[in-house]
């Protein structure tokens, strides 16, 4: 019997499921005299065959040998250079199955893929498993691109098997990256594509994941409906690693539930396949699941976790040491050794230290959820606040902020975009590193910078946790911070600001709510800051969206107690205050065209303009006084930002638009194209103040790892110094009176841009209806040459007048207004409703009341932070 033969009835034998047989029938097609005539190519795929059945029977050895003896033998075919990079690409599965990840990736590394040699199968089999191997090395970014083009290329020579590994890694990093319905979708299409060969030994690698999937998503019953099917098919198969990662997640499953002595027969069952076929990676698993049972029935878990961190550390996937560092570090809390608990923490963060470095931004903003990355810091802050150590604690703390907002602004040079490959040296790692006395030098030595004129500067930073939030204060006079523990409640914090957050209206049992949950964590403030001196704030997770500058401390709002500014971190404040320094020019952009209910935003840039040519500044405007009634487009609005040499101020005036799904789409419209947050992060700006005087143009979403995304984290980037954001959407005039009082007291009195805003929201919290009347009539002087204009703040000032109960001449503005047919079809309509109700409300013989108080409510003075250096 010849070779071939004998490979017909080895693939015989395959396909009547006897994987012995088949074995046999290969060595023997090997072994038979006429193969050399059959050419090298043929040996080889009967060789690469070989290793396929032996690793399905899980014996890498001899996989691994077949795959050996097939690169020797191409050793002397220089020119069989497609089946060579074949079989690199085979032993790197092989390798990667088995945990060696760094073995692989280097095995892939001598494929010659730009030889021009290798058709889209090899191409697209290289691209497929190179993405897996970076994907378990936690390179994910890296690892898109190449499973992305390998499922195109897949595609393209419709190769239906690679086409379903590449949407299985896809799957993968998709969970990896909280896109769960993402990972849903590519898995479900492998799936199909492994039915159509069929393809059972992979389709059960899909069984598993879905398994997975479901048990992150909560849905028990489904996930161990999904191992079950999995379990069946390997177990049918022969494969003993397949085996061993279903009986290891049913475990969980039941150790989830409390039935623990039937988790740990499973987990020991598993960690002895893995351990019988040497697979690593699935050791480690099998390992911390013990020392987590183990710890839970008082038992030693020692030698469960120190097993466990040797093979991590082998298999060199930073993911897998943060995780069995985590695990010992509880296991250590409950024993009440923190020391040894803090030490293992520690190790924890710089190991996803480690891996954040690997990652784009855009992927590190998603792959750092709080499982992974808040609950390590959340017990370093807890664990060093306990012991006293108060600066430790306020680093940890600072760890858990912004930090890929920090490596954006360490890195250089500028940034091409949020997906840029971020290589700066990591400051998470920095701060776990530093002298705890050379850093609070630093830090008390950017608080005195921040006072301004005598005056002290203090700072307050937050780190909210499940069950308690820690408070740290530390004021010009101290030499240590305080570390005040409060008790919160996260979970509902964030439920309410989710619920509230984005109208500033805050009432009745909302109010209650809102006071309860936010008073406690200013209480520490009360004897330790005087009114009047400046605080720098900078919150937390779900602080981020509390107006906390609104919060009552002794009876008043903290804001009118205290001048405020907010900052990101204190890290993110110092590397502002490094940065070059501003000319003296500014420049205005009107982005509303004249027209529609940004009548006010044309009229806040006229107002804007004046105060600030008033204080001797030279300024740019955009469009420029008496063109076309239409807003700037986008290009030319980038064309100006990149043309002026480093304004001293910008100014814009618009709408915002904040988008939840994507922030850093959120922006500012520009007729067909918004001005987005990714267009102002490319830009390279040298401004000590950018105002965007726009509804939502402060509201930021937070990401894991306490990363904000949105407007404030753009204009940081490209070079701000200082901010001033709205956090919801705002009474056009009472923005205009607020900014031109701002303007003023920073330009023409020359106080310092905190103590600026302070002046500003005590003066329109104070502003009555004669303040708010006689603003509209100069903005109407402003605006003349513009009819609709002045119809439109006609109306706004009969809304005022009816507020003071005028009815009178709130009827007869209203009436003008309409009267003008310049009105929009809703404006007209605003301007009939505000006639009636004068109507009605002339039936009130009750004499008007202009000393009446407008905008003493919070969501009116309350709107606008300051956000960096507030000097």
């Amino acid at each position: 019997m010849g070779w071939a033969e004998q490979m017909r009835e080895a693939e015989h034998r395959l396909e009547e499921g006897d994987l012995d047989e088949a074995i046999d029938r290969f060595g023997a097609a090997l072994r038979e005299g006429d193969l050399q005539s059959a050419g090298v190519d043929q040996e080889t795929d009967i060789r690469r065959s070989l290793a396929r059945l032996h690793k399905t029977r899980d014996d890498y050895p001899k996989a691994r040998a077949a795959l050996d003896t097939a690169l020797s033998r191409l050793r002397s075919h220089p020119r069989a250079v497609r089946a060579e990079a074949l079989v690199l690409v085979d032993l790197a599965s092989l390798q990667r199955e088995w945990g060696y990840n760094i073995e692989a990736e280097r095995t892939l590394s001598r494929v010659p893929a730009g030889s021009g040699s290798l058709d889209d199968e090899v191409l697209a089999a290289l691209h497929v498993e190179r993405g897996i191997v970076r994907k378990d090395l936690g390179r994910l970014s890296d690892a898109r691109g190449d499973l992305e083009e390998g499922l195109r290329l897949a595609r393209r020579a419709r190769l239906t098997g690679l086409a379903g590994h590449a949407r299985t890694g896809l799957g993968l990093l998709a969970v990896l990256l909280n896109d769960l319905e993402g990972a849903e979708r590519h898995y479900r299409a492998a799936r199909r594509a492994y039915r159509s060969i069929p393809d059972a030994e992979n389709e059960s690698i899909i069984w598993h994941n879905l398994g997975v999937l479901y048990d992150k998503q909560d849905r028990p019953a489904d996930a161990l409906r999904c191992y079950r099917k999995a379990l069946e098919m390997d177990a049918a198969l022969g494969s003993e690693v397949g085996v061993a990662e279903n009986l290891s997640a049913t475990a969980s499953l039941l150790q989830a539930r409390g039935r623990a002595a039937d988790a740990r027969a499973l987990h020991l069952r598993a960690l002895e396949l893995y351990t019988g076929v040497e697979h690593k990676q699935g050791a480690v698993t099998a390992l911390v699941n013990l020392a987590i049972v183990a710890r839970q029935s008082g038992e030693p878990v020692e030698e469960h976790l120190r097993a466990a961190l040797r093979l991590a550390e082998e298999v060199g996937n930073p993911r897998d040491v943060a995780d069995v560092r985590f695990v010992w570090g509880d296991c250590h809390l409950v024993d009440g050794r923190t020391d040894d608990a803090f030490a293992h923490y520690l190790e924890a963060a710089r190991a996803q230290s480690g891996m954040r470095s690997m990652l784009s931004e855009r992927e590190a903003l998603s792959y750092f959820d709080e499982s992974r990355g808040d609950e390590v810091l959340d017990r370093l802050v807890r664990l060093s606040a306990d012991a006293g150590d108060t600066r430790r604690a306020l680093m940890c703390a600072e760890a858990a902020k912004g930090r890929e907002l920090i490596r954006r602004l360490a890195g250089a040079p500028g940034p091409d975009g949020t997906d840029r490959r971020l290589r700066s040296p990591d400051p998470e790692l920095a701060l776990f590193t530093a002298d705890e006395g050379a850093w609070f030098e630093q830090v008390t030595a950017l608080l005195q910078h921040h006072g301004s004129g005598g005056r002290p500067c203090h700072l307050v930073e937050f780190h909210l946790a499940e069950k308690t939030a820690v408070v740290f204060v530390l004021t010009a006079h101290d030499t240590e911070p305080i570390a005040v523990p409060v008790s919160t409640d996260r979970a509902l914090l964030r439920d309410v600001t989710r619920r509230w957050a984005g109208n500033g209206a805050v009432r009745g049992d909302r109010r209650e709510e809102w006071l309860q949950l936010t008073v406690p964590l200013l209480e520490p403030l009360a004897d330790r800051i005087p009114p009047g001196e400046r605080i720098v704030l900078v919150p937390h997770d779900a602080l981020h969206r509390v107006p906390l500058h609104a919060v009552p401390l002794q009876g008043t709002p903290l804001g009118i107690r205290n001048p405020v500014t907010y900052a990101p971190s204190i890290t993110v404040l110092e590397h502002i205050r490094q940065r070059a320094h501003h000319t003296g020019d500014a420049l205005v952009i009107d982005t509303s065209g004249h027209s529609g209910d940004l009548v006010f935003a044309s009229e806040q840039a006229l107002s804007v303009t004046e105060t600030l040519t008033g204080a001797g500044h030279r300024v740019t405007a955009l469009p420029a006084a008496n063109t076309a009634r239409r807003p700037p487009g986008r290009r030319e609005v980038l064309g100006a930002l990149r043309s002026v040499d480093g304004p001293r101020i910008l100014h814009i005036a618009g709408h915002g638009r904040f988008d939840p799904q994507d922030p850093m789409r959120s922006g500012i419209p520009l007729g067909e194209r918004s001005l987005t947050a990714r267009d102002l992060a490319e830009l390279r700006l040298r401004c000590e103040l950018v105002t965007v005087g726009t509804c939502e143009s402060g509201v930021v979403d937070r990401h894991p790892g306490d990363e904000l995304l949105g407007l404030a984290r753009a204009l940081v980037i490209a070079g701000a110094d200082a901010l001033l954001l709205s956090l919801w959407e705002v009474d056009q005039l009472s923005t205009g009176m607020l900014l031109r009082h701002f303007y003023g007291a920073w330009l023409t009195d020359g106080e310092p841009k905190a103590q600026a805003l302070r002046t500003a929201q005590r003066a329109l919290r104070d502003s009555t209806a004669h303040d708010a009347r006689r603003y509209a009539q100069t903005a109407r002087e402003r605006s003349m040459i513009d009819p609709h204009a002045v119809a439109a703040i006609k109306l706004a000032e009969a809304k005022v007048c009816l507020a003071a109960r005028d009815h009178t001449a709130a009827h007869a503005l209203a009436a003008d207004a309409d009267g003008s047919h310049t009105l929009s079809d809703s404006e007209r309509l605003d301007a009939e409703r505000v006639q009636r109700m004068a109507r009605l409300g002339s039936l009130d013989e009750s004499e008007p009341d202009y000393d009446r108080r407008l905008y003493d409510d919070m969501r009116h003075w309350a709107a606008f932070v300051l956000v960096g250096l507030g000097g």
